[in-house]
């Protein structure tokens, strides 16, 4: 007789298990490209490997990166001895899932000997962003925006590979005198990346490198003072001799300072922002030269991994006066909208909200057709929700939207407040506020709604008691007419009665006189 459905189902379920076990068993991967085309399931079915390569990188136990003929792997021991870099090894172990891509897991080695470091695969940013040479030796040449010593003991270069900017990190600190920053330089290093675990997505990708030694100049960069000075109208503007990668010189007046890294500087009737590559403590006022690259900051250019040059004190500059917020978007047919980015600028308005955010408190001030956002420091008192206030502080476009043509226009605005004291109070709010009058009006139709019940409960009162008063009237008559109808019946009775008692008595006296007439 044969078994029933589910056992046979069970049966032969089980054989495949056995026989894709058993051929997970019998494979051998003797490639990394082979370790690298796995997916995530065949990849923790734990495949037996056996490679030979060189070792291009360790980062401890659970992090060192091995590379053959075909491609690169990763694999971890338990405990040390690590083999070092340039170490040619034979690796034993099984397949298992990363965080990002297959490897090896818990894998013994044996050391072979020592080879040269392969080349690096010649990748744009593109190719490290998707992920294409991950965990392998590549090759990037691009413009040095900065060197930043990191602790412990190691360094950050911010590498800009055309348009983007990506991080190398050396394991051993920066010299002195390094020298690198605008030159042109070729690095050589094993492609990284922080990943987003549960969903084995490259987040940021960045490039991890030995040691200087694997830094090469390409083209040496102009020194700080030699870098050629350009105006605020020149900023990012089109020239049809370059593309803008190098450093460039600018003057300018400080129109507001933001912390260390952070200050907006004015050329005429222009603004741009500085961003500081080291803190450079600057105060409103200053007259200062700076050298840093261009780079397109939301609506306006700014002058990001600066470096201070000079710096000469004077007089703070005055805030432009802008009749309300509406006029900083531009109004229609304004054909620069959006002209005051990055402008100190002061201006009046109507605090319709206030709320707390990430960067600090900021307030929404209508005025006009428009609202714009006031970002305001630590310390500052907080005006009540309808108070006139006046702001002063450095104009920010947020973000942009598609205008007529190929032009764009101001999306949000706001204001960068540049201390508490740039907001006054002109006027307070009145007392009928709306969030007031809603308070009065819900408690009017409170108090209607609760008047109406009152109401409906003593009307209910009131009938109920003129329907017992009723009934008690209607008995109290009855009751009358009951004693009335007695009294009337005991009247006519008594004196039927008493008419009776005397026809008795004369009855009787008649009957008496005639006796007496007869004796």
């Amino acid at each position: 007789m044969p078994p029933p459905a589910p056992t046979l189902v069970r049966f032969l379920f089980t054989a495949l298990l056995l026989t894709a076990a058993a051929t997970a068993q019998e494979r051998v991967i003797t490639r990394a490209i082979e370790i690298r085309s796995l997916t995530p399931a065949e990849a923790e079915s734990g495949i037996k490997v056996r490679l030979r390569g060189v070792v291009v990188f360790v980062d401890g136990v659970s992090s060192i990166f091995l590379q053959d003929e075909t491609s690169t792997t990763f694999f971890r021991v338990r405990t040390p001895p690590l083999p070092a870099v340039g170490d040619e090894i034979e690796l034993t172990g099984a397949t298992r899932m990363g965080l990002y891509l297959p490897g090896v897991d818990y894998g013994t080695f044996k050391v072979l000997g020592r080879q040269p470091l392969p080349p690096g695969i010649p990748v744009q940013y593109d190719d490290l962003h998707f992920g294409r040479f991950h965990y392998q030796r590549v090759t990037a040449e691009g413009i040095v925006r900065s060197v930043i010593p990191v602790n412990p003991g190691k360094g950050l270069i911010r590498l800009a590979l055309g348009s983007r900017v990506i991080d190398v990190r050396v394991e051993v600190s920066p010299p002195p005198e390094h020298g690198l920053v605008d030159c042109r330089v070729r690095v050589t290093g094993l492609a990284a990346g922080l990943i987003n675990t549960p969903r084995r997505q490259l987040v940021e990708p960045y490039i991890r490198v030995l040691d200087w030694s694997e830094v090469h100049i390409v083209a040496a960069g102009p020194r700080a003072a030699d870098v050629p000075k350009i105006s605020a109208e020149q900023l990012l503007a089109f020239n049809a001799s370059g593309l803008g990668e190098q450093r460039v010189r600018m003057d300018g007046v400080v129109a507001g300072a933001f912390g260390a890294d952070l200050v907006f500087l004015q050329q005429a009737e222009r603004a741009f922002a500085v961003r500081f590559g080291r803190p450079a403590k600057l105060a409103p006022g200053d007259r200062v030269s700076v050298v840093g690259f261009p780079a397109m900051d939301r609506f306006s250019a700014s002058v990001v991994d600066a470096e201070l040059l000079d710096r000469e004190p004077g007089p703070a500059p005055e805030p432009l006066e802008i009749d309300s917020p509406e006029e900083l978007y531009g109004r229609t047919g304004d054909p620069h909208p959006g002209k005051y980015d990055g402008r100190l600028v002061r201006l009046t308005g109507i605090v319709r909200d206030a709320f707390k955010g990430e960067e600090g408190t900021t307030l929404l001030v209508h005025g006009g057709q428009r609202t714009v956002q006031a970002r305001v420091p630590e310390g500052t008192e907080i005006p009540s929700t309808g108070a006139l206030v006046r702001l002063t502080g450095i104009c920010q476009v947020e973000t942009a939207v598609l205008g007529p043509g190929f032009a764009s226009r101001p999306g949000l605005i706001s204001v960068r407040l540049t201390s508490p004291a740039a907001l006054e109070v002109l006027r307070t709010p009145p007392w009928w506020t709306p969030r007031r009058l809603v308070v009065m009006l819900a408690a009017l139709a409170g108090v209607t709604l609760l008047a109406g019940l009152w109401i409906a409960v003593l009307r209910r009162q009131v009938r109920r008691q003129t329907d017992a008063l009723r009934h008690r009237i209607e008995a109290e008559a009855a009751l009358e007419e009951r004693q009335r109808i007695a009294r009337e019946f005991h009247d006519s009775l008594e004196q039927e009665l008493a008419g009776v008692s005397l026809r008795l008595d004369a009855l009787a006296t008649r009957i008496n006189d005639e006796k007496g007439m007869g004796s």
